[in-house]
């Protein structure tokens, strides 16, 4: 611990105290010459820029202030209503928009649908759709024979691989079958 360093209690004597201000200073500085400060005399106690701040806080300059303020919560409220029927236009446009496009939708599936019946269905389109249809049930009933003939055939190597262990089961299922 230094010895210049202050203990706890000074620290909290120094920190409780209130720093001196200009004001208090030349307060102290104008009654010790004898003139207070709200007397007449022309001492030291006002600055040009402490005048020059009441006037702008206190002065002429709050009518100004009160115009100002006032002008701009006008170009405020004026730049929001410009604002809001720019956005409101905008949503009319749309919403006209949307209803046209509905319209020509529906104006195109019609002239679509009118296209197909004056034409009338393509006779090469049928018969190609006819002939994949049969390719289709042509290539099932191809894998349906072809899985049952592998069926078959392990069947037949079953009985074969049986009859070839025991040699006697068929002969006796032949004479009961006779």
């Amino acid at each position: 611990m230094h010895l210049d360093a202050p203990t706890k209690q000074e620290a909290d004597e120094t920190s409780t105290r209130r720093p001196a201000t200009r004001s208090a200073t030349t307060t102290t500085a104008s009654s010790a010459a004898g003139s207070s400060p709200r007397s007449g005399s022309t001492d030291d106690t006002s600055s040009p820029v402490d005048v020059n701040m009441l006037t702008y806080f206190m002065g002429n300059s709050s009518d100004d202030s009160v115009k100002k303020a006032k002008a701009k919560k006008n170009r405020h409220r004026l730049n929001n209503i410009r604002h809001r029927k720019r956005k409101q236009t905008e949503s009319e446009e749309l919403r006209k928009s949307v209803i046209d496009m509905e319209r020509r939708l529906v104006e195109l599936r019609e002239e679509a649908k009118a296209r197909l019946y004056k034409d009338g269905p393509n006779v090469f389109e049928e018969h190609a759709k006819l002939v994949k249809r049969s390719l289709e049930c042509a290539q099932e009933e191809k894998r349906l024979l072809e899985h049952t003939i592998s069926a078959q055939h392990q069947l037949i190597a079953f009985y074969e691989h049986t009859s070839k262990t025991v040699p006697g089961l068929l002969r006796r299922r032949r004479a009961s079958v006779s």
